[in-house]
């Protein structure tokens, strides 16, 4: 009977050393993806401020406001993840 319990001890430890790690890796992903997305900010600022063109003005800040709109989509479906893991462990 306890080599029972310490499997099903082991089993759940594991899961959440596994469980940890990949919140870990999604921590480190979304710090490098927000420094990426500084730097991605600056260059586009500096063409917009740099460029006489309007329809060059038009299409990056079209691009912007769709790309916005899917970061925002994909930022709430991690929190949501994130939310519904901690609610778990708690």
């Amino acid at each position: 009977m306890k080599t029972h319990c310490t499997f099903y001890n082991m089993l759940l430890i594991i899961s959440l050393m596994y469980q940890c790690i990949k919140i870990m890796l999604m921590g480190c992903s979304c710090n490098t993806g927000k420094d990426e997305a500084i730097r991605i900010g600056t260059n586009v600022h500096d063409i917009l401020n740099d460029t006489i063109d309007e329809q060059i003005k038009d299409e990056v800040n079209k691009t912007i406001k769709f790309d916005l709109y899917i970061f925002l989509k994909i930022s709430s479906r991690v929190k949501l993840y994130i939310d519904f893991i901690l609610n778990l462990c708690s």
